[in-house]
């Protein structure tokens, strides 16, 4: 369904991905993982197709993705900007409509589908954001905001649904909810997170960026878990000395926290 073949990208001379090769089948759930800095933001655009890669090859259902392709194929992009969505971290950068109502109309009128009326309503029930409707969007909270947004993209049907560090903005009420949420949706997602003890909950499989922006592992979580170099390598454990009894020992911490 997805393939990327040795992306790199860089901002200025600053490298942010580099030689990043994978392939996501339809249906799986997965998980990006590593730290503030990585590139894990830099990817999922990249496969949303806002940015092109500087070198490598992106492919969706075998047609390569690039901003020329698009301008040269107005089907190709059509179909893949209803197929392939991304919400981002900040639910704020998402948000420009006069109601709720309209921000989950937008993207339906924009590409053109039926029943909007009906599809804004189903998914506003199914988020419990109904008797917000009519208000602006920027007036409600954080959580309503990202119930708002995921409204505005599953409206559209879309077949692979990226998150951006989904939880960074929520409670733990609404982050439980979120991953329940997640769990029932019959899409191909990829979650990009910080968050050890989460990403158990968001996915089957794990892609893992390291310090050097490079993709240091593509496996289980568990086998990942156990690799303490690998963990060191993405930065997700650290060195603690304790003192217990007058007697002091160093030993490795996950870091599994927001």
């Amino acid at each position: 369904m997805i393939k990327l073949t040795d992306i790199s990208y860089s901002y200025d001379t600053q490298p942010v991905l580099k030689n990043i090769s994978f392939e996501i089948k339809e249906g799986e759930r997965l998980v990006l993982l590593g730290v503030n800095g990585s590139g894990k933001s830099t990817l999922l655009k990249l496969i949303n197709g806002l940015i092109d890669p500087q070198k490598g090859s992106y492919f969706y259902e075998g047609n390569r993705i690039t901003q020329k392709a698009f301008k040269k194929d107005r089907t190709l992009h059509r179909r893949f900007r209803s197929d392939v969505v991304l919400l981002f971290q900040n639910p704020d950068v998402m948000i420009f409509n006069p109601t709720v109502y309209d921000e989950i109309a937008f993207g339906l009128k924009q590409l053109g589908k039926n029943h909007i009326n009906e599809r804004v309503g189903y998914w506003a029930d199914k988020l419990k954001i109904t008797p917000h409707l009519k208000k602006p969007p920027f007036t409600l909270s954080s959580g309503e905001k990202q119930k708002v947004c995921i409204a505005a993209l599953l409206a559209i049907e879309p077949k692979v649904l990226l998150l951006d560090e989904p939880t960074s903005n929520l409670d733990p009420m609404t982050t439980g909810w979120l991953i329940d949420f997640l769990s029932e949706m019959n899409l191909t997602t990829l979650v990009a997170t910080h968050n050890l003890s989460l990403s158990q909950e968001m996915g089957d499989r794990v892609l893992v960026l390291g310090q050097n922006h490079e993709l240091i592992f593509d496996g289980k979580l568990d086998a990942f878990l156990q690799d303490t170099q690998k963990l060191m390598a993405a930065n997700l454990v650290h060195s603690h000395v304790h003192t217990h009894d007058h007697l002091t020992h160093k030993h490795f911490h996950l870091h599994d926290w927001d």
